[in-house]
């Protein structure tokens, strides 16, 4: 007997987006989605692209009880897991993809988890 997740969906998307609305919760960035990697021979070096999408995104630093809800992603107590609403996702995500902060810092993703189709949970490496 599980739970019938279609008859709470519109009840916990209304409780997302009011998450989403909370300052304290939020943080503004750009979520930088890679597109591909060639190699330049003027340059001598792989060049990178990305396209970049401003987003607002529900930033949570892991403690030691939460870190210990995200089994399937390793997350470590000191980590950032930023969630995403579905509705906000930019296209295919890769664990090549990058977040960059208001302060331009690049972040790493480590883990992507699909949350029943409402939200995307994004593990990020420690900075």
């Amino acid at each position: 007997m599980g739970i019938n997740f279609a008859a709470v969906q519109v009840q916990v998307r209304k409780v997302l987006d009011d998450l989403f609305t909370d300052q304290a919760l939020i943080r503004p960035v750009t979520y930088r989605r890679f597109l591909s990697q060639t190699f330049d021979k003027a340059l001598k070096r792989n060049v990178i692209a990305y396209q970049d999408t401003p987003l607002n995104l529900i930033r949570l630093t892991n403690n030691q009880k939460s870190a210990e809800l995200f089994t399937g992603n390793k997350v470590q107590v000191g980590e950032v897991v930023y969630i995403m609403r579905a509705s906000d996702d930019p296209g295919s995500k890769s664990l090549k993809d990058l977040i960059t902060d208001a302060d331009q810092t690049s972040i790493k993703i480590k883990g992507l988890k699909n949350i029943f189709d409402l939200a995307w949970a994004i593990s990020t490496e420690a900075t």
